[in-house]
């Protein structure tokens, strides 16, 4: 706190609503934009501190601090805070999905002013010039929004029978989603390995896709069948029996769920056999890349390390507590793993075809950042480049909405790493994004690194960034005309020019 960048952050964050004023910006950003809200207002420190929490009216939540990665609560209709979100990053995608309107005010002032309307009851209304009223209500309490993954249950998920177990890990060329398991003997990828593969089917060459291998859903529960894993999976059972009855630490969260994390990484024993197939399917997937990389013992122990803590990652936090919220049981997730070479991304950047904030279908919403794209799922700290496009005449009209201020990007420095996806049955699905519920992990670990803008050509060259928002453009119209016509949420990733397609699921508008 004595250093002199303490100092300077300082006096930064006080002048920041003068230079945004100046910019003509103002002070209110608006992430989440919904109908008018009502309920009791309650200040907190941070929007982690009260996940879990049960909330009994509905409430209006003033935050001082969100990191992007927390479960809302249910019964929250409206979160107001002073650090900023990415429009498209995971915490971003679930308050629209949810209903739950979602801004950022950067004027410390007014937000304190706000926190006098803590205990009492108040209207919150986005307004047409960009900014948020919060004004004292005595209004009744609306009834429960019904969104396509609201506050009220979703759609029991679809559980395919438990595949063979000498078809737990597939390539690509034998990918089957759910909606085909009436045929598919059990042997069923996840959304996101399905939906790659109808868009590779629909589009051909014309789009840069990665190759792609899978662990199919209930390869994990196979795996807990194995003899060795028997005391295994009693203590898992166990455990999950106890972390709903446990008492709560002060976070909300059930204590116990580290604990499981913590057995599937640690105890789980993998077969042999699945290994021996994992390895084989893998060296098959990488000599179909344009410099195929070795793939050793230590490699394939990376791997695997990967798809255990995938697996692990179903007891998250705000995974178990969103299941928890909104009824489904444990055993009906599945968890499925998409296996990918990594592409040693110069840009990463997430597209939804339809704008997100006006729901203007003829338009799309896009932001890019420097580097792997969880810099802006994740809501690294600062603004990702944000963007709108549509076409014109014939032509692509882009305009620039935020230029990027995010100070660290990061890098896999490696020509080798797989990127290890999680891939559930509770995901990027048509009537459910799940966004950013479970993890994925890199065999090689990204390493953080600061932006120099002043010397990246995405700030300092007008033509090379705009020849580059016209690609990514015209991918998003490419994807989503593949896809059907629905609205896509794309993720992807620029090298040397080439934009390549890593991710696709149905958009929630």
């Amino acid at each position: 706190r004595g250093q002199p960048l303490f100092v300077l952050s300082s006096v930064l964050r006080h002048v920041e609503p003068q230079l945004r004023e100046a910019g003509g910006l103002g002070k209110w950003h608006i992430i989440s934009q919904t109908q008018r809200q009502v309920g009791q207002v309650q200040v907190v420190s941070s929007l982690a501190s009260v996940q879990g929490q049960a909330f009994s009216r509905p409430t209006i939540l003033l935050s001082d601090k969100i990191d992007g990665s927390e479960d809302i609560p249910e019964n929250i209709r409206c979160i107001i805070a002073t650090s900023d979100v990415d429009i498209l990053s995971h915490l971003a995608i679930r308050a629209r999905n949810q209903q739950v309107t979602l801004a950022c005010c950067s004027d410390l002032d007014a937000f304190s002013q706000l926190k006098e309307l803590e205990g009492m009851r108040a209207s919150a209304e986005p307004l047409g010039d960009g900014e948020v009223q919060l004004l004292a209500s005595d209004e009744a309490d609306q009834p429960a929004l019904r969104g396509p993954s609201g506050d009220q249950p979703i759609a029991k998920l679809r559980v395919p029978p438990l595949p063979p177990k000498d078809k737990l890990v597939v390539l690509e060329s034998e990918f089957q989603g759910i909606e085909s398991m009436s045929s598919s003997n059990g042997v069923c990828v996840g959304p996101k390995a399905s939906n790659l593969h109808k868009l590779k089917q629909a589009i051909g060459p014309d789009l840069y896709l990665p190759s792609s291998a899978a662990l199919v859903l209930g390869a994990f529960e196979r795996v807990l069948e194995e003899p060795n894993n028997g005391s295994l999976c009693v203590t898992l059972q166990e455990l999950s029996s106890l972390v709903i009855q446990e008492s709560l630490d002060e976070s909300g969260v059930p204590m116990g769920l580290e604990t499981i994390r913590q057995n599937v990484v640690e105890k789980l024993s993998f077969p042999e056999e699945l290994r021996s197939s994992l390895k084989n399917t893998l060296l098959e997937l990488l000599n179909g890349t344009e410099s195929p990389p070795a793939l050793g013992e230590l490699e394939l122990e990376e791997v695997v390390s990967c798809v255990l803590r995938v697996w692990a990652s179903k007891w998250t936090d705000r995974a178990w507590l969103y299941r928890q919220a909104r009824g489904i049981p444990d055993q009906d997730l599945l968890m499925g793993c998409l296996i990918q070479p990594v592409v040693r991304a110069d840009y990463a950047f997430v597209l939804h075809t339809a704008n997100p904030i006006t729901k203007d279908t003829e338009e799309m919403f896009g932001e890019v950042v420097c580097g792997m794209g969880e810099a802006l799922v994740g809501n690294y700290p600062g603004r990702a480049l944000s963007f709108v496009g549509r076409s014109v005449d014939g032509s692509t009209s882009i305009h620039i909405k935020t230029l990027p201020s995010k100070r660290t990007g990061l890098f896999i420095d490696s020509d080798t790493a797989l990127m290890v996806r999680s891939d559930s049955n509770g995901e990027d699905l048509e009537e459910f994004a799940g966004a950013g519920l479970y993890d994925s992990y890199p065999t090689v670990p990204a390493k953080e690194a600061t932006i120099d803008y002043a010397h990246d050509p995405l700030v300092n060259t007008d033509q090379f960034r705009e020849q580059l928002l016209e690609k990514i453009f015209a991918v998003g119209k490419k994807t989503e005309a593949a896809m059907g016509g629905v609205p896509q949420d794309i993720e992807g990733v620029v090298k040397d020019g080439a934009v390549h397609v890593v991710q696709t699921r149905p958009q929630i508008l």
